[in-house]
């Protein structure tokens, strides 16, 4: 079987740097998306697929690596790992056989599954984009898997200990945004009460055209950044 990595670099490639033998991936075709803008080894630098012109948070790098995967590649499944991850080809064999158009398929326990993920092209495409009004990182994962709850998705697990993501990636922003991004989706979902998102949090038909007040500040944006992103390919 073959595998498609896409490994999202935020600043923490000398982790991936340290422990990465891509002899050890025989079976694996192996893309960075580096968005953080960061400085490769010659070992990393031919697996750098793309930069990005600003970091798009976890939720834009994430679906930016979708869009790439299943809308110009025109693949059926993608794993996504974030940069700060132990694993070895014997995981994404596992991934990639658990993950169905009504299965996510993750690694770690602890609530860490989408720090190492394998996503159906049909599940991205009937759950939708990851919500990027969610800033930098912390809540993206949850909403997403209240979401797949409500569209009739499961997330699975190989229960992996959490202990192998070294929990490095967003860098000294994300405690200042945390409690916000949390408040966020808690807001929007009511409490994880709501089937549909409420009041200021509302979709109109699609995720991607509800832009808050906080993402159009940061990136001074009328669209999802990825979206920018991808066109911009």
């Amino acid at each position: 079987m073959h595998y498609n990595l896409f490994i999202l670099g935020y600043g923490s490639c000398k982790f991936l740097d340290a422990w990465f033998d891509s002899t050890k991936f025989p079976n694996t075709t192996i893309r960075i998306v580096d968005n953080g803008q960061q400085q490769y080894t010659e070992q990393l630098k031919p697996f750098v697929y793309y930069t990005t012109s600003r970091n798009l948070g976890c939720a834009g790098g994430w679906n930016l690596i979708c869009q790439i995967a299943f809308d110009q590649m025109g693949l059926e499944k993608v794993i996504i790992s974030n940069e700060d991850n132990l694993y070895s080809e014997e995981y994404l064999d596992a991934l990639t056989n658990q993950c169905t158009p009504t299965n996510i398929a993750g690694t770690y326990d602890r609530a860490f599954e989408f720090s190492l993920f394998c996503i159906h092209r049909d599940t991205y495409k009937k759950v939708g984009m990851f919500d990027e009004n969610v800033i930098m990182a912390a809540g993206e994962d949850n909403d997403y898997k209240y979401r797949c709850k409500l569209h009739g998705v499961t997330v699975s697990s190989l229960h992996i200990s959490a202990d192998y993501n070294a929990s490095e990636t967003g860098g000294d922003s994300i405690p200042t945004i945390r409690d916000e991004n949390i408040n966020y989706v808690i807001n929007k979902w009511n409490n994880y009460t709501s089937t549909v998102a409420h009041g200021d949090f509302a979709y109109t038909n699609n995720p991607e055209l509800y832009i808050s007040d906080r993402l159009k500040s940061r990136y001074n944006c009328e669209q999802f950044p990825s979206i920018i992103e991808f066109n911009s390919l």
